[in-house]
């Protein structure tokens, strides 16, 4: 064939689809294989894989199978031997021109959707805080209860510092800060295993 034809499976991964979508064009119409081999494989060109790639990027605009087909009807006429003169090539000019306008404003909607879902994630964000490193969320789990038997929560930071021999995550030292701006309150700890529950530190 001297890579002149391609089978399904070098065309799937040429175009990310799957062997099932690919069939599944055929038997629309929308895009049927040049060739068979002997044995009845199917056998692409590139002309077939351009097909499959108009079609796999206006599936996610919305377009519609007709619409598929419509739009390659029109380029496939634009691409003839001989090419269309006159009113008959304006036509089919006009058709493909309508096609990317309506990818144009399909575009303007997902960018619109996707910048309210950025703002949203960044909203959830600024609730919860930064997330903990990974080294670091299991001495966040020993935090069990909020207390308020302890004077001062800075001297706590520095506490559970010296009982664990772990370094504090960033927000860990900034929660007790809040915590102590809204009044004296600390976090205590949960027994783990291989650790004793540490005792409160005195007040400075």
């Amino acid at each position: 064939m001297g890579g002149t034809y391609m089978q399904i499976g070098e065309v799937a991964a040429r175009t990310e689809l799957s062997l099932r979508t690919i069939r599944h064009y055929e038997e629309t119409g929308l895009v049927v294989p040049s060739a068979r081999s002997q044995g009845g494989f199917r056998l692409y060109t590139e002309p077939d894989v351009a097909r499959l790639l108009v079609i796999r990027r206006m599936k996610p605009l919305g377009f519609t199978l007709e619409q598929m087909r419509d739009l390659l009807d029109a380029t496939d006429r634009l691409d003839a031997v001989p090419a269309p003169q006159g009113e008959e090539r304006a036509a089919l000019l006009a058709r493909v021109r309508g096609y990317e306008r309506s990818a144009a404003e399909q575009i303007g909607t997902l960018r619109t959707r996707l910048s309210r879902a950025e703002d949203f994630a960044r909203t959830l964000r600024s609730r919860v805080g930064p997330a903990p490193d990974a080294a670091d969320a299991p001495l966040r789990m020993t935090w069990d209860t909020v207390t308020l038997d302890c004077p001062d929560p800075l001297a706590l930071a520095e506490f559970y510092r010296a009982a664990t021999g772990a370094p504090l995550h960033p927000a860990s030292n900034a929660d007790f800060a809040a915590l102590d701006r809204a009044g004296a309150v600390a976090l205590g700890f949960q027994r783990v295993a291989g650790h004793r529950r540490p005792t409160w530190p005195d007040a400075a």
